[in-house]
């Protein structure tokens, strides 16, 4: 009886085995396109769709009303690898602004005697 048994209820026991395994990879699987997908949209949002320099009057697809600053991501200085902030409005923009705080206990406003 106990061989029976086991005969009977081994095969079902293996299927059931083999379909949680193989939901666990589809799952990893999924996990990992998902990972991949999100990459491509990131390098794609920011390799095609943003400028590449602070000139004013260049196609801006991603870009908000409410700021005169755009960010070039794929500047042409190579050594640069770093987000730039341009000024498209202070004397017919194309500026770079350059910007290095920490804190607010700085004071900008300073003679030049300082």
């Amino acid at each position: 009886m106990e061989e029976r048994v086991w005969t009977g209820w081994n095969p079902r026991l293996t299927t059931v085995f083999s379909v949680a395994k193989t939901s666990t990879s589809l799952q990893a699987l999924e996990a990992e396109l998902n990972s991949s997908i999100a990459c491509e949209i990131e390098y794609a949002s920011v390799y095609f769709f943003m400028p590449e320099t602070c000139k004013k009057n260049i196609p801006v697809l991603v870009k908000t009303a409410s700021t005169p600053y755009l960010v070039v991501y794929k500047s042409g200085i190579p050594v640069l690898n770093t987000p730039i902030l341009c000024d498209t409005l202070t004397d017919n923009g194309d500026w770079i602004v350059i910007q290095r705080r920490t804190s607010g206990d700085v004071d900008f406003f300073k003679e030049w005697v300082h």
